[in-house]
């Protein structure tokens, strides 16, 4: 098990990246901006089957809707799931076994401000075709119920690893102490804790909420945001041991309410805020 300890220090505002020569560097361009009805959007990922499809979900506000977008953020296409949305918070995606060049979407229904629900439920879906624009498509998903081992917690960052699937869970803290769970889909439902960081201090600055987290289709890069501030990591084959090494900062543009983040296939990461038509943002590796 991995302890990372850092200092607390709060400021929500986006804060200057200073990166250092080994170190990745990014340019941003605005891109487009969501669908007025997307006023909620905390999860993002890039679609394997079409690589211009990007797939969203609102917050809670919400029922149970997956939504397919054009990268310029118009909405393409509303795919409705069975059950209920209670706090759906972040997306990610991997690999589909059982379908040649296919993939699972993981809908995380995992926010909890309160930390009152006796489990969590990660939503998986073979990801879906694009139907007509404007149209809306019923889809089945397998809810993946989970328990935390030590009582409720509040999350909104969920990866998936690339090799076995296995669920990562990043909680969400005032503190900044943030836990990571890990969960295995095939040998228990309860969540297994395996690593602490400690964001809003001096090797994570910024705010110390996490609120978004992606891995890169290759299952080499992590990403972390948090409402200011946004981390890289190299995945070195176990999600929890690579949060051990001390990260590089990358940039995020100034956002109201900025949670979702997103890897694409081109090596560039977009992001995008809640609110009432945000500006979707692209930062693109510098030569």
């Amino acid at each position: 098990m991995i302890w990372l300890w850092w200092g607390c220090a709060r400021t929500e505002p986006a804060i200057e990246v200073t990166l250092s020569p080994e170190c990745p560097s990014y340019t941003s361009e605005a891109v487009g901006q969501l669908d007025a009805s997307l006023v909620e959007v905390s999860g993002m990922v890039q679609g394997r089957r079409d690589p211009s499809v990007f797939w969203v979900h609102n917050d809670s506000g919400d029922a149970a809707q997956l939504y397919a977008i054009a990268p310029t953020g118009e909405k393409l296409h509303t795919y409705l799931l069975p059950g209920n949305a209670t706090d759906w918070e972040d997306l990610a995606i991997g690999p589909d076994p059982e379908t040649e060049g296919g993939a699972y979407l993981y809908i995380g229904d995992i926010g909890d401000n309160q930390q009152l629900r006796p489990d969590i439920t990660i939503w998986r879906l073979s990801e879906p075709a694009l139907g007509a624009q404007g149209e809306t498509t019923s889809v089945a998903a397998e809810p993946l119920v989970f328990q935390y081992p030590n009582g409720a917690q509040n999350a909104e960052a969920l990866l998936v690893d690339a090799g076995n699937a296995d669920l990562y869970l990043l909680t969400k803290n005032d503190s900044g102490l943030s836990e990571l769970y890990r969960g295995r889909i095939s040998s228990s439902s309860t969540l297994e804790k395996v690593a602490e960081l400690h964001f809003g201090g001096t090797d994570l600055p910024g705010s110390p909420k996490v609120t978004g987290a992606s891995l890169s289709g290759d299952g080499t890069k992590i990403l972390v945001r948090t409402y200011s501030s946004a981390y890289f990591w190299i995945n070195t084959g176990d999600i929890a041991a690579s949060f051990s090494a001390k990260p590089c900062q990358v940039p995020l543009e100034t956002e109201a309410q900025g949670e979702a983040i997103a890897w694409t296939t081109e090596g560039s990461y977009r992001t995008v805020s809640e609110g009432n038509q945000p500006t979707i943002w692209a930062f693109h590796p510098s030569p």
